[in-house]
C-alpha cells in the first residue's frame, strides 16, 4: 500500500507479535517500507479477538508493555514514526481507573498516542 499512496499509513500491529524483540523488529521493517506508524495493543500474545463475547481477554502487565513501547521507540530511525498504544482495559472488563493508569504508563514510556478500545458507547 505504501508504494501506491502518499497518505500516512498506521498499521494495526496487534500485540507486536510476541515480546519486545519481535515488536522492535516489526517497527524497523515498517519504517523501511515507508509506514507512518504502528498501533500496539496491550494484550498477551497470542491474543484473543476483542469482539468475541464471553472469552477471556488477558492483558499484558502494564509495566512490561511500557518496556515494549520503550524498546520500539529506541529502535526507531525515523523520529516521525508514530507509536500508538491501544488500551484494552475496557474490553477485558476493567474500569476507568485501570484504563487511565495503563494509558499514563504507556504515555510515560513514550507512546505518541493512546487509543482507548471499548465496545460500549458510555465507557
Amino acid at each position: 500500500m505504501s508504494d501506491v499512496t502518499s497518505i500516512p499509513i498506521l498499521l494495526d500491529a496487534d500485540t507486536g507479535y510476541g515480546n519486545f524483540n519481535n515488536a522492535r523488529r516489526l517497527v524497523r521493517k515498517l519504517e523501511s517500507r515507508g509506514i507512518a506508524g504502528a498501533c500496539f495493543e496491550d494484550k498477551l500474545f497470542p491474543k484473543t479477538n476483542s469482539l468475541h463475547d464471553n472469552r477471556a481477554q488477558p492483558l499484558a502487565d502494564p509495566n512490561e508493555f511500557g518496556l515494549k513501547i520503550e524498546a520500539c521507540k529506541d529502535a526507531l530511525r525515523d523520529p516521525d514514526f508514530c507509536i500508538v498504544a491501544r488500551v484494552e482495559a475496557f474490553i477485558a472488563g476493567w474500569g476507568l481507573d485501570e484504563a487511565l493508569a495503563r494509558a499514563t504508563t504507556y504515555a510515560d514510556a513514550g507512546a505518541d498516542a493512546i487509543l482507548m478500545h471499548s465496545r460500549r458507547s458510555d465507557s
